[in-house]
């Protein structure tokens, strides 16, 4: 079982692609959160001073915000099942179209149904996080977010009001300042990005599945393929290298702003590449090519202490280095991060 430098490379690239379309899809819904922030920052204008509330005028301001932001919640879910349908759609294509420019036999390959490919996209739960556990559906982590950042407005709200603060203060410590550098949006905001960038991670993995089971008779297996730079986390470095039976095992997304994809192991290849160059990033953040057989691994034995340190913290590190830890050990089956205390460190 092996794949092709071909093949890898054509998924290796198309993957540095997609962190562009990440970029594209949080700059849509982006300008969605600022209309929200409008809608919000006008309706406190409205009011005038915070020294005329009322209890009764105070509750209504809570329930406007409430509203305020469960119309922007459901914006941002309409925009994000919209066009993780669109982006799963897209990428089954390319998979069924890549294999057939890349793998050197004479396939038919089969793209899978519309209704098959919005199922995984949109319809079925997803994990963000295998360190927490559970799965859940697209509009619930929406929900979740909305229900965070309405009970953060509120809090701050409320706060100004008894402080009798003016409309202006009570803004910045819901929308945000130099002063207010962690209020209710700004947090909101970088959730948001996080989470538009995990969910197309999920939908582009779920519909390269959904491909590589279409054409099950050719594709047998699929290889964990990680970015190895400074921001790699330890999950993603323990599963890089890694093979899985054809929609076995852990799968991107295996955190928040995963950028890990799974590449298809055909059936005729005869042993694992052992050819050709992947590309990594060094101490400086320049790209490098190495072996296209170097796993992550031998990629992290390789980096300074300094670079250990800072990527899996200095504990886990020096334990590796001293030959007391295996580069397995530091995950379990699922892709979790084994804690120190449960590795006896």
């Amino acid at each position: 079982m092996g794949v092709g430098d071909d093949i890898a490379s054509a998924f290796l690239e198309r993957a540095i692609r997609l962190e562009g379309v990440k970029n594209d899809e949080w700059r849509r819904i982006r300008r969605l959160l600022r209309a929200t922030e409008r809608d919000l920052v006008d309706r406190l204008e409205e009011i005038g001073s915070a020294n005329t509330f009322t209890s009764r005028r105070a509750q209504q301001q809570l329930r406007a915000v409430r509203d305020i932001v469960s119309s922007g919640k459901d914006a941002f879910f309409e925009a994000l099942e919209g066009r993780s349908f669109a982006i799963a759609q897209a990428e089954a294509e390319w998979v069924a179209g890549s294999l057939a420019r890349t793998v050197p036999v004479s396939v038919n390959w089969v793209v899978p149904t519309a209704a098959v490919i919005r199922q995984a996209a949109v319809g079925d739960p997803f994990p963000i996080n295998v360190n927490e556990g559970g799965a859940y559906y697209l509009r619930e982590y929406v929900d979740q977010w909305a229900d965070r950042l309405t009970e953060r407005t509120n809090a701050q709200l409320r706060i100004g009001i008894l402080e009798g603060e003016p409309i202006s203060r009570i803004r910045n410590r819901i929308i945000g300042s130099e002063e207010f550098n962690r209020s209710p949006f700004i947090k909101a905001n970088r959730s948001a990005e996080t989470l538009t960038r995990t969910v197309v991670t999920h939908v582009t993995d779920a519909a390269r599945l959904r491909t590589y089971e279409a054409n099950a008779d050719v594709i047998a297996h699929e290889q964990w393929v990680s970015a190895l730079d400074s921001r790699t986390s330890v999950t993603c470095l323990g599963l890089d290298g890694q093979i899985f039976d054809l929609g076995e095992g852990i799968r991107p997304p295996a955190h928040p702003n995963c950028r890990s994809v799974r590449i298809p192991l055909t059936r005729n290849a005869a042993q694992l590449r052992r050819r050709g160059v992947r590309i990594v990033r060094n101490e400086e953040g320049l790209n490098q090519n190495v072996p296209a057989t170097v796993d992550g691994e031998e990629w992290f034995a390789s980096r300074g202490s300094a670079f250990q340190d800072n990527l899996v913290g200095p504990t886990r590190a020096q334990a590796f280095r001293d030959g007391a830890l295996s580069w397995r050990d530091m995950i379990d089956d699922r892709g979790r991060v084994v804690s120190l205390e449960e590795l006896g460190l």
